[in-house]
């Protein structure tokens, strides 16, 4: 008898004292959203809950040299590739004349605009859009 695994990434938007995170399908679909503490606690939880959905395939940062940045380093310890996402209302307002909010529950195709991401586990790559 074979499982299948479903393959999920994470998204974690990033503040002071907590971070908020989802995790989407292989298909883009929002399968569960979490919030937890700053903490190497709440870190751990976000993992262990983001795998609970399946294989946690990339997880995708916001502000990984701010906010993000101890997440980034646990993740990254876990061996979990991270990549940086800029943060969308900065991308919209250079792109666009108006911003559009992003939300967790909005499909990744009408999200904002991604101008350039850096994938952390290898800093010389960067993907654009």
């Amino acid at each position: 008898m074979t499982t299948q695994t479903t393959n999920v990434v994470l998204g974690v938007d990033t503040q002071a004292d907590t971070h908020t995170a989802a995790v989407i399908d292989d298909q883009g679909r929002l399968i569960d959203t979490i919030q937890v503490p700053t903490t190497e606690e709440g870190f751990r939880r976000l993992l262990v809950w983001a795998s609970t959905h399946g294989h946690v395939t990339a997880a995708g940062v916001e502000g990984t040299g701010a906010y993000g940045a101890s997440l980034t380093r646990f993740l990254t310890a876990q061996g979990v590739g991270v990549i940086e996402v800029n943060h969308p209302t900065v991308n919209i307002a250079v792109d666009t004349a108006s911003p559009i909010p992003l939300t967790l529950s909005q499909p990744p195709e009408r999200s904002c605009p991604v101008k350039r991401t850096r994938h952390l586990n290898n800093p010389l790559v960067w993907l654009k859009q």
